[in-house]
Order: structure tokens, then C-alpha cells, then sequence
């Protein structure tokens, strides 16, 4: 039986290792003792399109894994959630991306990452095939992409957008610093462009939003969405620009937030919402991915149900 697919995401799939509560590295030769370790299911890919699944979405997922005790978790926690991993490539060269996350009391991160399977994540005939039959094609985390970021990316969503099917990119730090040599190439086929605003800000030189979006829509953006925490989220269209408040939570762990924002944007526009609505949806999916530690762990037991009430709020 074929998977009728509504949205396929392409991008990164780690099995994460959380520290919480963690406040000093040993020096060397000594130990300290930790009161508690989590590991979750994580990345850029494997993050929204999980929460999609639970708000009854068909997602397919584009990654890669290695032949390893990390891909054999990593698919039987997707497989739980309905996540189609048919597409998911299984490398016999590199092992499983895996990030070891050290939290702060506030919740803050920050870690450690070997990228893995990811450096041979690819797009073949089977992919494209499954990606044309989608209403949204989503990348995750570009610029952590090597083999996909640049003109390899461009190609792809050039193809795609000959489909009629909606492009949506979310972007990620680039270590590089190559940020617009990358991504030029195919700004000109992406309908929705997100990201935090240090990256958005980073991508087109630009010291305010208005004139980073001015840029983006000038190479040929429809959408451009800022993801910016706490102070919500700013949007800009061709018609229309926007700030959206955040939603008020105890925070425990910020990692995936910005994931769990495009899924719950990609989730609106799946449904014909307005930007606004979307972008509520966004906000409110972001920061309750923040209320526990992991970067689904606050999502696994939500559905649709509330869907309206929280666009009331």
C-alpha cells in the first residue's frame, strides 16, 4: 500500500542526549555527578514532521541514518508516530547523527553535534517521485546540509516548484558564514523562508527585519517568516507585515523549539489558514515544545483537538 502523503520534509534526523540542569564542565582528571541524562528523537527534519503526524498529517521524512543502535531507535520512535520512513536513506559509511545537549537552569542549551549520516542525505527519482505527489515539500535545518546546501538545493526546488507544490526552507546557523552564497540559488523558488532573526539578519546583511525582508522579496521570497523566541514572531509578505506575540510558558528546554514553530506553521498552511493563524500556531507549538526536556517530548500526547481554541487565544 502506497503512503498518501500531505507534506514531505526533507532535513536532519539525531538522536539527542540531554544534561539537564548543568552548570560547569569537569576540568580534567576530575568528575562530577549529574542528577539525571534524557535522550529523545531530534532534528531539524525528524522534529516537525513528527508533530505534523500527530495533528494527523501524512508526513514522509527525507534523511539519513547509519547502521547503528541510534537508527534502530530513531525508527521505531518515528514508526510509533506514524512518520513515513520509506525515504529515509540507511549509510553504510557514516553512524547516526547524535548531539549531546548540556541545559542551564533557564533552560538554555548548548551542545555538541557529529553530523553523521547527514553529510550523505541525497535526493534520488524515489524521493522526487514522493515529494511531487505532496502539497508542501519542507527543508529543515538548511545550512546544516552539506550535501544538499548551494546549488544541489536550488536544483531540487526548481523541480518541485514546476510541481505546483508549496516550498517552505527553514533555515540554520551557518558555521560557514557563507549564509547568501548558499541559499541564492534558490531563493528564487521558495514560497516560505524561515528563520530566527539573527540568522535572517546574518543571511542578508541587514541590521532591522523590514529591510532583511525588502531583500528576500526583491529574490523573489513570497513569505519570510521570523521565529524571534519570547518576542513572538514577525511576518512579511508581499501584501502584508506583521508581529505575532509569543504564548507565556515556564520554560524547561528550548531545543526544538524552532522546529516545532515550522510544523506548526507548515500545519496552517496545510489548511488554507491566513498568516496570521499560522503563524499563531507556529508561536503556540514553540513554546510548548519548551515546557519539557527534549525536542518532542511536550508534543507526544497532543492532536488537533484544541486546534481552534488556541487561534481564540
Amino acid at each position: 500500500m502506497k503512503f498518501k502523503t500531505d507534506i514531505t520534509i526533507l532535513g536532519t534526523v539525531v538522536f539527542d542526549i540531554f544534561v539537564p540542569n548543568f552548570e560547569k564542565i569537569p576540568i580534567k582528571g576530575q568528575a562530577i555527578e549529574i542528577d539525571e541524562i534524557n535522550y529523545s528523537i531530534g532534528g531539524c527534519g525528524a522534529n516537525p514532521a513528527i508533530l505534523l503526524s500527530k495533528l494527523g498529517v501524512n508526513v514522509s521524512l527525507i534523511g539519513a541514518i547509519g547502521f547503528d543502535f541510534w537508527a534502530s531507535f530513531i525508527l521505531t520512535v518515528l514508526k510509533a508516530y506514524n512518520v513515513d520512513t520509506s525515504l529515509i536513506k540507511l549509510s553504510l559509511n557514516y553512524p547516526s547523527a547524535v548531539s549531546i545537549l548540556f541545559l542551564d537552569k533557564n533552560g538554555e542549551r548548548s551542545y555538541i553535534h557529529r553530523t553523521g549520516a547527514s553529510n550523505e542525505l541525497d535526493i534520488q527519482h524515489k524521493q522526487l517521485r514522493q515529494i511531487y505527489k505532496s502539497k508542501i515539500f519542507h527543508i529543515g535545518g538548511a545550512n546544516l546540509l552539506p550535501s544538499i546546501d548551494g546549488k544541489p538545493m536550488a536544483q531540487v526546488l526548481k523541480k518541485v516548484k514546476s510541481k505546483k507544490v508549496i516550498t517552505s526552507v527553514d533555515l540554520a546557523w551557518d558555521v560557514d558564514n557563507l549564509w547568501m552564497e548558499k541559499l541564492k540559488y534558490s531563493l528564487p523558488y521558495i514560497d516560505i523562508l524561515m528563520g530566527n532573526e539573527e540568522e535572517i539578519k546574518a543571511l542578508t546583511e541587514s541590521k532591522n527585519l523590514k529591510s532583511s525582508a525588502k531583500v528576500l522579496h526583491e529574490a523573489g521570497i513570497n513569505t519570510v517568516v521570523v521565529k524571534r523566541g519570547k518576542k513572538g514572531s514577525f511576518v512579511s509578505s508581499n501584501s502584508e507585515q506583521f508581529d505575532v506575540p509569543s504564548f507565556k510558558v515556564e520554560t524547561k528546554d528550548t531545543t526544538g523549539a524552532g522546529d516545532a514553530f515550522a510544523g506548526g506553521f507548515l500545519y496552517g498552511v496545510l489548511k488554507g489558514m491566513n498568516l496570521y493563524e499560522c503563524t499563531k500556531i507556529g508561536n503556540y507549538f514553540g513554546a510548548l515544545v519548551t515546557t519539557a526536556i527534549g525536542s518532542t517530548s511536550a508534543l507526544l500526547n497532543y492532536d488537533a483537538s484544541n486546534i481552534q481554541q488556541i487561534l481564540k487565544t
